[in-house]
């Protein structure tokens, strides 16, 4: 509406504006007029009605309003349709939005939950191992003969006839232990034919070089072994003695 009213001012002021215009003219033709030799008689006309020329301007200056209002009532209702079809945009990507809000929090609490659920699962399954792994289980070796710097040149788990001597004890996950010689005749019998390299360089006792007539040896006190680079080795000698 103010638009309207600065419109129709401005009109009214251009009408006044060309009304002055025409009067000044006229006064300057009369003036002219004067200083020129009078001109023959002309047949009169009839005269115009009076007001004839003041009802013209009147009505070309209502139909100049009557354009410019009906120009701002057409670009008002364009407006205002534009400006409705914006807000209606605006109202659905709310509502869209709203929505995609409501369906990320429903999947982050979903994805919260089976977090939850798997930390607590793996806490129960961790709890076994570690209970494992704080209790070591008895372990049982069996060492081939030592060199002379007295490294075992071999452990198994399992007997191997002629070349298991010793038998050592530990736990798992422990690198010591404590072994004695096997008790087993066919051990004795294969250790005693060689003593110096079969048995010597793990144990020592009273004549432990000299093993003729003897058929049995017997283990006084255990000796022990710590597990180096991955092989066992005599940390100190076991006691021994031969029998007949």
């Amino acid at each position: 509406m103010k638009r309207l009213l600065l419109f129709i001012i401005l009109f009214a002021g251009l009408v006044a504006s060309a009304q002055d215009t025409t009067t000044q003219v006229a006064v300057a033709d009369t003036a002219i007029a004067k200083t020129l030799p009078p001109e023959p008689p002309k047949p009169e006309k009839p005269a115009e009605p009076a007001g004839h020329t003041g009802h013209a301007g009147m009505w070309i200056f209502l139909g100049g309003l009557l354009v410019v209002a009906g120009g701002m009532m057409y670009l008002h209702g364009h407006n205002s349709k534009k400006i409705l079809g914006l807000r209606e945009e605006i109202e659905a990507l709310k509502e869209t939005m709203t929505k995609n809000n409501d369906m990320v929090s429903k999947s982050m609490k979903s994805l919260q939950t089976q977090v939850e659920t798997l930390s607590k699962k793996q806490e129960e399954i961790r709890i076994p191992v570690q209970e494992k792994e704080e209790k070591p289980q008895p372990l049982t070796l069996y060492l081939s003969r030592a060199d002379a710097n007295g490294v075992f040149s071999h452990a198994a788990k399992q007997f191997e006839p002629g070349n298991s001597f010793f038998e050592l004890h530990t736990t798992t996950g422990s690198t010591e232990g404590t072994f004695s010689v096997i008790e087993n005749p066919n051990v004795h019998q294969l250790a005693l034919m060689m003593p110096t390299s079969n048995i010597t360089n793990a144990c020592q006792g009273p004549g432990i070089h000299t093993s003729g007539g003897k058929t049995r040896i017997v283990t006084d006190a255990p000796g022990t072994a710590t597990l180096r680079a991955g092989k066992w080795n005599v940390t100190t000698k076991a006691q021994i003695h031969y029998e007949a």
